[in-house]
């Protein structure tokens, strides 16, 4: 395991916004996403943060899609061998200025 990379299936508590979180005035679903997507090290998918944060998936995704309108996620794809979809990958990006 990769230091700093919370492993997929564990359970974690990311409910307490972050003081970053708070600064972006996240709250609730949108400051426990972005606090996950934080602690990572590499790209993670929305499963992994549903289960690390406890959320539904409908609710994740709404997370994800107003992090990613505000410039504060960025959507990437695993290229996978084989056929289906391919699973987006999500991370942070440096936060806008605030103010």
């Amino acid at each position: 395991m990769q230091q700093g990379k919370v492993p997929c299936g564990t359970a974690v508590h990311y409910g307490s916004p972050s003081q970053e979180a708070s600064e972006l005035r996240l709250d609730g679903a949108r400051a426990a996403v972005y606090a996950y997507l934080a602690a990572q090290t590499e790209p993670v998918t929305a499963l992994d943060v549903a289960e690390a944060t406890g959320h539904v998936r409908p609710t994740i995704w709404n997370a994800l899609k107003h992090l990613e309108e505000r410039g504060l996620a960025a959507r990437s794809y695993k290229q996978l061998s084989g056929h289906g979809r391919t699973p987006d990958l999500w991370s942070v990006t440096d936060p806008p200025p605030l103010g």
